[in-house]
């Protein structure tokens, strides 16, 4: 469980959580909690996604992937571990009431549930992208739920689920154009493997102007959720190269 959360990766979904949070004006130690829980649903997603019944992939952030590590039988209980855990410390999160922590974990197993990230997985292995708009809506199970998840929660923790529509739009394009990035980057890759992806799909001229039209609708819808929005605008910068 350690191998698969502490190796080098960049953590943007928890730190949409606690800049999230931060922006609607919360300072509960919560936040906290619910950056860890996202990124631990993550990474067991990581996981699973890597292991050779599902993508078979040898490596994962430049490393190998962890059931190359430690066996399948070690990877799958990591996973069930972690997702164990992220429920474990939201139900448990300090400073919020029952009912908060509730929520938090039923907005989390909303993005990790058939509705969300298992739908995604079963699409990707069973059916792929055999089209844009295929190709958008399997981007927005396996990449955008939990992204909304990520600013949901942290709506929840501030008290301000008046938000959690606006943010919810807002992570869905955040977490297009994140995917987009992706396989920009993938595609243009040397040795990279041929997957049907958006970018195969559209080219890489519509690819990349889908990117920045995503780019700026969420940073538009970022700014008219969150009261403070200038570290998050400043996260997006650094991350898509896009002038706030």
């Amino acid at each position: 469980m350690r191998v698969a959360v502490l190796g080098p990766a960049k953590r943007l979904r928890p730190l949409l959580t606690l800049l999230a949070g931060e922006a609607l004006g919360s300072e509960s130690p919560a936040l906290l909690e619910a950056a860890c829980a996202v990124e631990f649903i993550h990474c067991a997603s990581l996981v699973l996604d890597d292991l050779p019944c599902m993508d078979d992939a040898a490596l994962r952030r430049g490393q190998p992937a962890l059931h190359r590590l430690v066996g399948e039988d070690v990877a799958l209980l990591a996973t069930v571990g972690l997702m164990a855990l992220a429920s474990q410390v939201l139900a448990r999160a300090p400073g919020l009431d029952a009912l908060r922590c509730c929520r938090l974990v039923e907005v989390l197993n909303a993005a990790v549930g058939p509705a969300g990230l298992v739908q995604g997985q079963y699409r990707d292995l069973r059916l792929g992208a055999t089209g844009c708009e295929a190709g958008d809506e399997l981007n927005e199970l396996k990449t955008g739920v939990l992204f909304a998840a990520a600013l949901e929660m942290a709506a929840v923790v501030a008290g301000r689920e008046d938000q959690v529509p606006a943010l919810r739009q807002a992570a869905l394009a955040l977490g297009r154009a994140f995917q987009l990035r992706d396989d920009l980057d993938d595609a243009a890759a040397v040795g990279a493997r041929a997957e049907v992806t958006l970018v195969s799909l559209l080219g890489h001229a519509q690819a990349q102007a889908m990117l920045g039209r995503s780019v700026e609708r969420a940073r538009t819808q970022l700014c008219e959720a969150l009261p403070a929005p200038d570290r998050m605008a400043a996260l997006m910068t650094a991350y898509f190269g896009v002038a706030s």
